[in-house]
């Protein structure tokens, strides 16, 4: 089941990176252009394949979002989660088909890559 959700607390992004073997954390804010543009594509991939995503607000989830190991210092940023550990992070507004290739990634990577 393919999901988009929109954290509302820290157990909802607790429960999204342990209840999906891979899960991207994007690191948003409403008011954040790129991060708008980014949401329509997440909206669309979630859509048409298995990827799952939690948003994080970085105006609500402030502490979280600087906290390790995310370091938000620049959003959108995503996290990329595999069986809850760490394996990828990039910033920016990705197009479907990137995202899409780093989700294919996940699924055949078996070990956390180096962090960024």
């Amino acid at each position: 089941m393919n999901t988009l959700r929109i954290a509302s607390s820290l157990e909802d992004i607790s429960s999204s990176i342990g209840e999906n073997e891979t899960c991207f954390v994007v690191f948003y804010a409403d008011w954040c252009k790129p991060c708008r543009d980014f949401h329509q594509t997440l909206e669309e991939i979630t859509k048409h394949t298995d990827i799952h995503v939690v948003k994080v607000s970085v105006d609500l989830f402030k502490e979280y979002a600087m906290a390790e190991p995310n370091k938000v210092s620049s959003i959108p940023a995503t996290v990329v989660y595999k069986n809850k550990e760490k394996i990828d992070r990039f910033v920016g507004s990705q197009d479907a088909k990137i995202l899409k290739e780093k989700y294919d990634k996940s699924i055949e990577s078996t070990e956390p890559t180096p962090s960024v």
